[in-house]
C-alpha cells in the first residue's frame, strides 16, 4: 500500500479549546471513531482502508450533506477479492489508486485515505454545488480543522491514475478558495459567479480605527464587502452587536457592505436582488458587470469558453 509520509498528528485533535465549539464536536466524533474501528482492524484485509464518511470522521472533517452514500462503515480495497462480505455494517469500495500513490495516512494507527483522495472519491458521490462546498471545508482558515491545500489538491490532480469522478475533481479546483470559514459563507460566494459576478476574495483583512477585522468576502480594490450571517451570530448577542460595529465602521470607512442570511440563500428572488445590488456597485465605479436573471449552474458557470468569464477581476 502507498502510505504518504507521516501526517497522523495534525489530523489528531487534540487541546482544542472549549469555546471552538465546531473542532470540539469533531474531536469527540473522531475518538468515537477510533475506538469503534480499533476492532475491525484485524478482521480486515492488508490492502484495506477507511474512507469516504468514515474517513471524514477519523480525519476529523466535517461530511458533507446530500452525499449519495448509505450508512454504515465504509472501506476500501485495491482489489475487489480482498472485500470481506461477511462483515456487518462494512460498506465496500473498489480503489486501485490506493496501491499506486501514496495517498494513505493514519490515524491513531488507523488506516484511512488522505484528505485530498477523500475529496475525489467523494467526486462521484456529491452533486457539483456540494463537492466545491465539501473542497473548501478541507481547506478552511481553522489551523485545528485545515486539512489541505489548493496546492495539494493539484499535485494529486497531476499525479495520474484513472477514478470515477475524475474529471469534476478536476473542474472543481479553480472554484476553491483556501481560508474559509463555513459552508454557508461557501455557498455564498460560489453563488457570485453562478450570477455572472466574478468570485470574491475570502477573509481578507481591513483596517479602520486602528481596528483590525476579517470581511468574509468581497472586492478590496472596490471596496465591496459581502458578509454571510448566521444563526449562531443570533444566539451570541455579544458577536452580533460586534459584527454590526465593525459593519458601521467599515460603512464609515466608505466600504460598501452586502449582508445575506440563510433566507437569502433560499429565495431565488431574495438572492438575485441580493447580486444586482453588488453589480450596481461595480458599475457605479465604471466596471461593466452585468448580472444574469437566472443562475447558471456551478458547472456551467465554470466552463469558460462558454461563459466567457473569470473568477476574478
Amino acid at each position: 500500500m502507498a502510505h504518504a509520509p507521516t501526517l497522523a498528528a495534525m489530523y489528531e485533535l487534540t487541546g482544542i479549546p472549549s469555546t471552538d465549539l465546531l473542532a470540539s464536536r469533531l474531536a469527540a466524533t473522531q475518538q468515537t471513531t477510533i475506538s469503534r474501528l480499533q476492532p475491525l482492524l484485524p478482521k480486515l484485509p492488508g490492502t484495506a482502508v477507511f474512507s469516504h464518511t468514515t474517513a471524514c470522521a477519523l480525519l476529523g472533517i466535517t461530511p458533507p450533506k446530500h452525499h449519495k452514500l448509505a450508512d454504515g462503515v465504509h472501506v476500501t480495497v485495491a482489489d475487489p477479492t480482498d472485500r470481506r462480505p461477511y462483515l456487518a455494517g462494512v460498506i465496500w469500495h473498489t480503489w486501485p489508486l490506493i496501491t499506486m500513490l501514496p495517498i494513505v495516512t493514519e490515524v491513531s494507527g488507523i488506516p484511512c485515505l488522505r484528505p485530498e483522495a477523500l475529496l475525489a472519491q467523494m467526486a462521484a458521490h456529491l452533486d457539483f454545488e456540494g463537492l466545491a462546498i465539501f473542497g473548501d471545508s478541507l481547506l478552511c482558515r481553522n489551523d485545528d480543522l485545515k486539512r489541505s491545500s489548493i496546492k495539494e489538491l493539484r499535485n494529486f490532480a497531476a499525479a495520474g491514475g484513472a477514478f470515477r469522478g475524475k474529471r469534476r475533481f478536476k473542474r472543481v479546483l479553480p472554484v476553491l478558495r483556501e481560508d474559509t470559514d463555513s459552508p454557508m459563507e461557501s455557498a455564498l460566494r460560489i453563488s457570485t459567479i453562478q450570477y455572472g459576478l466574478p468570485g470574491p476574495d475570502v477573509n481578507f483583512p481591513i483596517e479602520t480605527n486602528d481596528r483590525m477585522n476579517h470581511a468574509d468576502m468581497g472586492y478590496p480594490d472596490y471596496k465591496i464587502i459581502l458578509e454571510y450571517d448566521g444563526r449562531h451570530h443570533l444566539a451570541n448577542e455579544r458577536q452580533w452587536e460586534a459584527d454590526w460595529e465593525k459593519r458601521n465602521r467599515w460603512t464609515a470607512a466608505g466600504w460598501h457592505t452586502f449582508v445575506a442570511t440563510a433566507a437569502t440563500l433560499r429565495s431565488e428572488d431574495a438572492m438575485l436582488a441580493f447580486m444586482k445590488n453588488i453589480g450596481i456597485t461595480f458599475q457605479r465605479q465604471g466596471v461593466d458587470i452585468q448580472v444574469r436573471e437566472k443562475p447558471l449552474s456551478l458547472w456551467d458557470a465554470c466552463d469558460m469558453r462558454r461563459t466567457n468569464q473569470s473568477f476574478r477581476l
